[in-house]
């Protein structure tokens, strides 16, 4: 694996992350928020961040194989109306550990990578141009940021001066029927991405040690040291 693929791991790795940390933070007002890029409830636009993840890591399977996207974009658009109108009022928990899924399941796919498979490029017809898989892996990673920060502004536009970002405590119903996210679904959940974070930060140093090129599992200007895998692989939730 070449080290334009780690970047762009690490990357992606740290939006998909930004998002979770978002959902851990945000209440339910938040959850309910409609985004005006989108017109979608903030916990659509996370859902459908999800759920479009697994379509482009097919898209960059294709094109890594010499494969042209059939997708057209009259397609694509089926596709985010029909998530938008069957996940209108989804629950968060599900939604976060469907991310958490699709963040390892695109952290497979990037690490299974090679330069030459980043040099192939393929027809994609969203919108008619030829795209490396390299580029198409890239617009992975965009499409997370940009979801995100159209949620953030969306919250951030209807949140009320002085607002935590966070409550002090997590409500027990809401007016749609969703189950609320409690405080010790969330803690467990948290609990859970620390025992993951230690486990794949011990073994990245396991086969940086062992191959020698510590350095190369990390951008060139830093070296693989807790601190550093912190930043770049997961962010621990802050506890209120």
């Amino acid at each position: 694996m070449g080290q334009t693929v780690q970047l762009i791991r690490i990357d992606y790795e740290a939006a998909i992350d930004d998002v979770l940390d978002f959902c851990g933070r945000a209440s339910d007002r938040d959850w309910q928020t409609t985004c005006a890029a989108e017109g979608w409830p903030v916990g659509t636009v996370i859902h459908h961040v999800a759920a479009a993840n697994q379509v482009i890591c097919d898209w960059i399977r294709a094109l890594a194989g010499g494969e042209d996207i059939a997708t057209s974009g009259q397609e694509v658009d089926r596709m985010n109306a029909a998530h938008a109108t069957n996940y209108a009022h989804c629950d968060r928990l599900e939604t976060m550990r469907l991310i958490e899924a699709e963040r390892e399941a695109g952290v497979r796919l990037l690490n299974s990578l090679t330069n030459a498979d980043l040099a192939r490029e393929g027809l994609f017809k969203v919108p008619d141009q030829r795209r490396t898989t390299e580029q198409m892996a890239r617009a992975m990673v965009s499409h997370v940021r940009t979801h995100l920060r159209n949620i953030q502004s969306a919250c951030q536009t209807t949140r009320p001066r002085g607002d935590s970002h966070r409550p002090a405590s997590l409500p027990t119903s809401n007016a749609n029927g969703v189950q609320p996210l409690t405080r010790a679904a969330l803690e467990s959940w948290n609990a859970g991405r620390a025992d993951s974070h230690a486990t794949t930060s011990g073994a990245l140093r396991a086969r940086c040690a062992s191959s020698g090129t510590a350095n190369d599992c990390a951008p060139p200007s830093e070296a693989v040291t807790d601190a550093a895998i912190s930043r770049l692989i997961v962010r621990r939730l802050a506890r209120s």
